[in-house]
């Protein structure tokens, strides 16, 4: 190891060369790599001779729930922790140009607590929230994006909690995170009084169509699990165009008429192109806003296919035999 550190560092001014990240688990594991060096392989992009992004294995470090290579090394986990907190530290406090920690911010996977969430909301000032490629941007807006939408709230986390530190934010901007990390709809519900928010956001995503928007899998996980407790649809079923109306209805009805209209539009942040179309025609045609003239119309002039599916949504005349 003092070898490879070596050659990784021989003079003040060499370029990095930095171990191999499984190498450096295993030096840990036999206590021979320090907390600095653990930092430092953390912290450090590959060097040369490879090409890798970012840091190193902070990725695996700060999932939600790491693997057992990662837990199993003593006080990795501890010491993730610590980077992360100095990451937001940083990247909370800067201006518009780019720190040293700002490609490292786009590695976490994620950040726990609603503290830390309305400290990056907070951060984010009137900036907006950056809905496609996040990865390789370390732009202001693009790194507390990125951190905003792998934020997740903590086992101590109550809504009531929620509402208390996010005092002073609008209620808009709230209802902005909610649709683009929905994770906090529940949260965001509480907090702006909103009855139905947590289930029409979810509605929205289930039936948003996008694969130009890079989400990490484990919060593609948990959306999808939420969405699974709510309709018998599957995930591919959802993704051919099926639309559970019966869950509509049940949103509908519990979301005052201004409030869904509102939702409407924040769709957009449940995508990252225009996906979200597909959830904004479904509900529109549903809910009697599109007529099948109209529909009709779109189809000829733009050979929409989301168009004809909605043309099946459109409810009956009440006097239809």
């Amino acid at each position: 190891w003092g070898l490879l550190c070596w050659l990784d560092l021989p003079h003040p001014d060499a370029p990095r060369f930095r171990a191999p990240f499984q190498l450096l688990l295993l030096a840990r594991r036999r206590g021979i790599a320090t907390d600095a060096d653990v930092i430092d392989g953390l912290l450090g992009e590959a060097g040369r001779g490879t090409y890798q992004f970012g840091a190193r294995g902070l990725d695996e470090v700060t999932r939600r729930h790491p693997p057992a290579e990662i837990t199993e090394v003593p006080g990795l986990v501890e010491l993730g922790n610590r980077v992360r907190e100095r990451i937001l530290d940083v990247e909370t406090a800067r201006g518009d140009l780019a720190t040293p920690l700002s490609r490292p911010a786009l590695q976490l996977r994620s950040v726990p607590g609603a503290a830390s969430l309305v400290r990056l909301i907070r951060a984010l000032g009137r900036g907006s929230l950056v809905r496609g490629w996040t990865w390789h941007q370390d732009q202001k807006n693009s790194v507390l994006s990125h951190l905003i939408r792998v934020s997740v709230p903590a086992e101590n986390d109550t809504p009531a909690l929620f509402a208390d530190l996010a005092n002073g934010i609008t209620p808009k901007r709230l209802v902005e995170v909610a649709v683009y990390a929905p994770q906090w709809a529940r949260y965001v519900e509480h907090a702006v009084a909103m009855p139905g928010l947590e289930e029409a956001v979810h509605w929205i995503h289930a039936h948003t169509k996008d694969n130009r928007w890079r989400v990490d899998g484990d919060i593609r996980e948990m959306w999808a699990a939420e969405v699974a407790e709510r309709t018998p649809l599957t995930a591919e079923d959802l993704v051919e165009g099926a639309v559970d109306v019966a869950w509509f209805n049940d949103v509908i009805r519990e979301v005052a008429t201004n409030d869904w209209q509102t939702l409407l539009k924040q769709a957009k942040f449940a995508s990252g192109g225009g996906g979200h179309k597909r959830a904004e025609v479904f509900a529109r045609a549903l809910a009697g806003e599109l007529t099948t003239d109209e529909l009709t119309k779109r189809i000829k002039e733009k050979r929409h296919q989301d168009t004809v599916r909605a043309l099946g949504l459109v409810p009956l005349p009440e006097d239809a035999a």
